[in-house]
């Protein structure tokens, strides 16, 4: 189900034994989601967020404890990674590769706590005992749902596919870009046989 804005507000699994909510803020950032399972709630998460960096996590079925505490690279701050970690009162450090993809998470002592191997679609295969949200291009990944969340969207790794348009991206917007391209490709050519007439004179 989606709202107004085009953003994915609930889930149902095919049997309908589990629905995962999702709330969104002003900014269009996920700001919480609550898993129910056979009509009980099983987890409820609230997100802080500096800008569209998730900072923090908290248990709303705990009096708001702390998940997880997350520290972005400061010298990127658009398209960033995540440096450290902090859950269970445990300290984590990341480790990537050149595409933004967490390939390792180190605990205090230098020991590998998980890795992940990706498809060329984005499929992740961990390992470790360490549950860890930020795998896939430096995104999270999203266990519940078999999804990554870009904060507008959803994207399938499974599939390659995001799981709905972007809304500026929609079928009007797609015969003005057309229009656009044979417009300049008109020019092109008109450009084209001006020179080749200036060129025989």
């Amino acid at each position: 189900m989606y709202n107004a804005a085009n953003r994915a507000v609930s889930f149902t699994s095919q049997d309908g034994s589990t629905v995962v909510e999702c709330g969104y803020d002003y900014m269009g950032r996920r700001y919480m989601k609550k898993v129910t399972v056979n009509g009980t709630v099983a987890s409820h998460e609230r997100y802080l967020y500096r800008g569209y960096l998730q900072l923090a996590a908290l248990d709303m079925l705990d009096n708001r404890n702390v998940l997880r505490t997350l520290l972005w690279d400061p010298l990127e701050p658009v398209a960033t990674r995540p440096v450290a970690l902090v859950q269970a009162a445990s300290l984590y450090c990341y480790g990537w590769d050149f595409n933004k993809n967490v390939t390792e998470v180190f605990d205090r002592e230098g020991a590998v706590a998980a890795t992940y191997d990706y498809s060329p679609y984005g499929t992740v295969t961990g390992t470790g005992s360490l549950v860890q949200p930020v795998q896939w291009s430096s995104e999270m990944n999203d266990g519940k749902l078999a999804l990554v969340y870009y904060n507008y969207r959803y994207y399938n790794p499974a599939d390659g596919r995001w799981i709905n348009r972007v809304q500026s991206l929609q079928k009007e917007d797609g015969i003005c870009m057309g229009l656009l391209i044979m417009k300049w490709y008109s020019l092109l050519i008109i450009s084209e046989k001006k020179l080749t007439n200036l060129a025989t004179q």
